[in-house]
């Protein structure tokens, strides 16, 4: 009868789910819960074998089916067999390996157990429906593990064994022992496994599960810690350099820390409780304190802004009614995260498939069946929709107390351990390093390290404002403390995350890249502290560390470009607000680092090697010195082919901050944030009109900010209520000085309200202020200017004037140039002569235009050069090479009048009139290179 209702269940054969039935049977039988429901559980003689025994079937398992994995799961045999056999075994340290193998195996990430199913999902558009089915049914089983170790003592029979195996000296421990120790960890990591740093942000229609899978972790690491599993985690932790056996496992430490640190976000822990947004601008609100779930409200609790009052005062509705307030609170902050579109529902579905199996899903088909998420039709950009936010879980006090007590414990030391040694390993596995873990590094581990990092490195720093705001209401001063996070005080840490930022911007990878904003923002932070609130010594060291970051001239760089990479469908809305923290940090910096005279490196393009000057006195000589070969590389080098060299300048801060504030892209998505100034931090709202206000006074490009879209938001921000609040009061003072310094100028000049209209470029600011009163570009100016100085210069070679655009050419005079050039074609100098009939046109104009018409050739019909040809035909002088040029020939004549020849009076007179010829024909070519 067992056979018949598994097999309408299960995808395995007949014969194997029969054996398969046997072999469970034979490990032992459980007993009846307790009352505090533990499991006792007998074991039988054939226990070890019948446990090797389901380890081969699980090895066997179709990776594309996992009928095996799915079989178990159904029948339970996790928290009916494995665990009470795990407790019961906990001496026999060979039968509780085997089944600590077993236990680990079922435990694993879905993801990573179904791979095949997961490449599958992921590869096809159109992905097999039963494959999905497969996956929801081990995502099932996976949450139903994780709950059987918070009943009876299965996290307690966890920490005996690692306690038993930690008990041992290093030294003395056997091989099953450590990998014990492993398998714990393992197992750890998968039970507190929920979803990567980067992984995709969650649906609207699928926010309840991960709340769910949130609030199972909440409730994992409060088991963790009354079973006292945190506290060995933190003795581990504080070996991980000493020992070479736990110096191995260093990743995955770091993972296990990142899951129990990502239970809670450092705000809802360290940061100070926010005012609560009042409905009226003129009385502001209390805060909302914040109470566990089910705790009901007291008579001077304020409701949160966004539910509707009840006609009947809290105190009234008693226990009952507080939790509806509750739970109405909590769907209304559902709600603000989901998209507002027809059709995306919520919630889970418990239905029977056509296979005859119960499972719950998010989101189901008509037929019943698990609906897998069908990729989207391609949309325009404008009609994408926006990231949502991170879900804010309800408050968990006991979780949020076992958290910083961890917390605590990591920062006397175990944190600075284990990222000095992480470090290590990336480093390592970035130059192609075998040594310790550098070639077990995987992808997702730079992501764990950044994610990790950022979290701790916040914590802390929000506790040392806290303390510091403290001393300050006390009237003392307080210095900051960067013992606890000193590890990542030092330019590798640096190097790694702007690495990486840059490496993932242009592989878009937008996921991994915000979280490497986020521990960047956080470092470019932690610097600026270090420098503003730390000691003597700790200030000498965070200049030092500012220079060898700063001294490569690359951040802004990225800064610019991180900035210009916001997208609202890529990366969600706290992506940009860490930028503009990062950048006010990185821009305070700077100013103190440009006034204390420091430099950087800079890329100057050098400038192209041209033809070298040859001084008239060498000429005159006979041109001793002038060489066919040389004479053109006397201007230049070794490096005169134009490219680019490194030298070291002193930095400005005035241009490398104009160089990023006029970029429209930079200044549009700064503006954008002031549109939700409300739900803005304070550091994030704080960096925004920081920014507004350098644009303005700094870099004088105040009517770039008039523009319609940017003047839609301040007028929204001056219209909302909250712009009169204290905490937004600066916000509103900017955005007042915009207005009203956009209407001053439109009474000087109107033409601002089309100029509104379009992006203003920085070069165009300073004529939109004076009225368009200087019309004529720069670079007009200037050239008018050159001109009149060369008028008046004494030396008119060296100081050319300015061209003057001259118009096209004309059908008259093209047919004026065909007539004169009939007449004078003949002439030496036709070209001087025609050009008097075709003022303003020069000489070089007519001859250049005459070729065009192909009146001449073009070499033209000179006169002088038919002479020259006729004098130098009967001279008997040896060959000219090509590569002499016009100079070398000239030189040429000129050095065989010193070769002992013998003429004959004709041939002596043509010689004669060769030094004539050549100044002649001198003046021709100096006249053709004008041209």
């Amino acid at each position: 009868m067992l056979r018949a209702d598994t097999h309408a269940a299960t995808d395995l054969d007949p014969n194997d789910e029969e054996e398969l039935l046997l072999i469970i049977a034979g490990m032992g039988f459980p007993q009846p819960p307790s009352d505090d429901g533990v499991i006792e559980y007998w074991i039988g003689e054939e226990t070890h074998d019948c446990v090797s025994d389901l380890q081969r079937y699980l090895r066997r398992d179709d990776p594309h089916v996992m009928a095996t994995h799915r079989a178990l799961g159904l029948w339970k045999t996790m928290q009916l067999h494995l665990i009470p056999l795990l407790r019961t075994c906990g001496e026999e340290h060979k039968v509780a390996f085997n089944v600590l193998k077993l236990v680990v195996k079922l435990t694993m990430k879905p993801e990573q157990l179904g791979s095949r199913i997961a490449d599958h999902l992921k590869e096809r558009k159109i992905p097999d429906p039963q494959m999905g089915k497969y996956m929801s049914e081990l995502q099932a089983y996976h949450q139903q593990y994780k709950k059987a170790f918070l009943t009876g003592d299965a996290m307690g029979t966890v920490v005996r064994l690692l306690g038993s195996c930690l008990n041992e000296p290093s030294h003395s421990r056997t091989d099953e022992q450590v990998m014990i120790i492993e398998l714990i960890l393992a197992l750890l990591l998968n039970l507190l496994h929920t979803y990567h740093p980067d992984a995709p942000h969650v649906e609207a229609g699928r926010t309840s599960e991960r709340l769910e899978q949130n609030a199972l972790l909440r409730k994992l690491v409060i088991e963790m810690e009354r079973e006292h599993l945190l506290d060995l985690l933190l003795f581990i932790l504080q070996q991980v350099e000493e020992s070479p056996m736990i110096r191995a496992w260093n990743l995955t430490l770091l993972e296990i820390t990142y899951y129990i640190l990502s239970s809670h976000s450092p705000q809802t822990l360290y940061a100070p409780t926010p005012s609560a947004k009042p409905t009226v601008a003129s009385e502001p609100a209390a805060p909302i304190p914040q109470r566990a779930a089910g705790t009901p409200l007291r008579g001077g609790d304020r409701a949160p802004p966004t539910v509707t009052p009840p006609s009947k005062p809290a105190a009234t509705l008693g226990a009952l009614g507080g939790m509806l307030l509750d739970r109405k609170a909590g769907r209304d902050s559902l709600l603000t995260q989901q998209s507002g579109r027809h059709g995306r529902f919520g919630g889970a579905f418990k239905v029977r498939s056509d296979f005859g199996t119960e499972h719950v899903l998010g989101r189901i088909n008509s037929s019943g069946e698990c609906a897998l998420p069908q990729p989207a039709r391609k949309r325009t950009v404008k009609a994408k929709m926006p990231v949502a936010g991170a879900l804010a879980p309800r408050a968990s006090p006991e979780s949020e107390a076992a958290i910083k007590k961890f917390v605590s414990g990591l920062a006397l030391g175990p944190f600075n351990l284990l990222a000095s040694t992480v470090i290590k390993d990336l480093e390592g596995f970035a130059f192609g390093s075998t040594a310790n873990n550098s070639s077990k590094v995987l992808p997702q581990d730079h992501t764990f390290f950044a994610a990790t990092a950022s979290w701790f490195l916040e914590a802390q720093m929000l506790q040392q404002d806290a303390h510091r705001a403290h001393e300050r209401s006390q009237g003392r001063g307080a210095l900051l403390d960067v013992s606890t996070v000193s590890s990542l005080a030092a330019v590798d840490v640096f190097q790694l995350a702007l690495r990486l930022c840059r490496e993932f911007e242009e592989k878009k990878h937008w996921l991994q890249l915000n979280v490497y904003v986020s521990l960047l923002k956080q470092l470019f932070c932690f610097l600026d502290q270090m420098v503003r609130h730390g000691d003597n010594e700790t200030a000498r060291v965070a200049v030092l560390l500012r220079r060898n970051v700063f001294y490569e001239g690359e951040v802004m760089k990225l800064l610019e470009t991180l900035t210009k990479a916001y997208e609202p469908f890529h990366m969600p809305s706290t992506y940009m607000a860490d930028c503009v923290v990062m950048t006010h940090a990185v821009l305070r910096q700077l100013e103190s680092y440009g006034s204390s005279g420091d430099r950087v490196l800079a890329k100057r393009k050098k400038r192209k090697g041209g033809r070298g000057k040859k001084s008239g006195g060498n000429m005159a000589a006979g041109g001793e010195d002038v060489d066919g070969e040389d004479g053109g590389r006397d201007g230049d080098d070794d490096d005169g082919h134009g490219g680019a060299s490194i030298e070291e300048i002193e930095f400005d801060f005035d241009k490398s901050l104009y160089d990023f504030c006029h970029q429209p892209a930079v200044i549009e998505r700064y503006i954008a944030l002031l549109a939700n100034f409300t739900s803005l931090s304070a550091p994030a709202l704080h960096g925004v009109v920081k920014f507004i206000t350098r644009v303005i006074k700094q870099c004088k490009l105040e009517p770039m900010l008039f523009q319609i879209s940017t003047l839609q938001i301040v007028c929204g921000v001056l219209e909302h209520p909250a712009s009169k609040l204290p905490q937004f009061e600066e916000a509103g003072a900017v955005c007042k000085f915009i207005a009203r310094r956009f209407f001053e100028v439109a009474k000087s000049n109107p033409a601002v309200f089309v100029e509104a209209c379009f992006w203003t470029r920085h070069t165009e600011c300073e004529m939109i202020c004076n009225g368009y009163e200087s019309r004529l570009p720069k670079r007009a100016r200037r050239q008018v200017e050159e001109g009149v100085q060369h008028d008046e210069a004494e030396g008119g070679a060296q100081l050319p004037a300015a061209r003057k655009k001259k118009g096209k050419w004309r059908a008259e005079e093209d047919e004026l140039l065909r007539e004169q050039f009939e007449l004078y074609s003949n002439v030496e100098d036709w070209h001087h002569v025609i050009a008097a009939h075709l003022a303003p046109r020069t000489a070089v104009e007519v001859r250049n235009r005459a070729r065009v018409l192909k009146l001449c050739s073009t070499q033209g019909p000179d006169v002088m050069r038919k002479q020259k040809a006729a004098m130098t035909e009967d001279v008997s002088s040896p060959a000219v090479p090509k590569s002499m040029g016009r100079l070398g020939k000239a030189n040429h004549h000129y050095a065989a009048e010193d070769d002992e020849l013998v003429f004959s009076d004709d041939e002596a007179e043509g010689v004669s009139q060769i030094p004539a010829a050549v100044k002649r024909g001198r003046a021709i070519i100096d006249d053709s290179d004008d041209d």
